[in-house]
């Protein structure tokens, strides 16, 4: 079996959450049959049907109540992870470095006015001759 995308499972979440094809296609800004395609892709690599269709509407088959829990599980890990990695990133660094006819201590109020404007950037002050 292929592994799931999470690209799947948000569009199965999607009409798990509408029960409604059409009503999903519009929420995921897209139109509904590559969306009923993809659903019917990712049925058939998990070998099991996850919504029932007929002319009264849609509804989730046991797989799929299954699933859903899983799949929103998933999905929120991801989020969790992408947001750990912009929090834990190394702060931006700026390195200015000075000549020595130039007076380092004339260049530290416009650091400290960059500081409160650059927020999480780390100002670096040096000088060589």
């Amino acid at each position: 079996m292929r592994a799931l995308d999470t690209h799947a499972l948000t569009l199965f979440c999607a009409v798990a959450r509408c029960l409604n094809f059409r009503q999903a296609a519009e929420q995921l800004h897209m139109t509904q049959p590559p969306l009923s395609r993809a659903i019917k892709a990712l049925e058939e690599r998990l070998g099991a049907r996850l919504f029932e269709r007929d002319t009264q509407g849609v509804a989730l088959t046991q797989a799929g109540h299954t699933l859903l829990p899983q799949a929103l599980h998933i999905l929120d890990l991801l989020d969790i992870a992408q947001t750990s990695l912009r929090q834990d990133s190394a702060p931006a660094r700026l390195r200015l470095g000075l000549t020595s006819s130039v007076a380092a201590g004339l260049f530290r109020p416009l650091l400290a006015a960059l500081e409160g404007q650059l927020g999480s950037i780390r100002l670096e002050l040096t000088s060589a001759p």
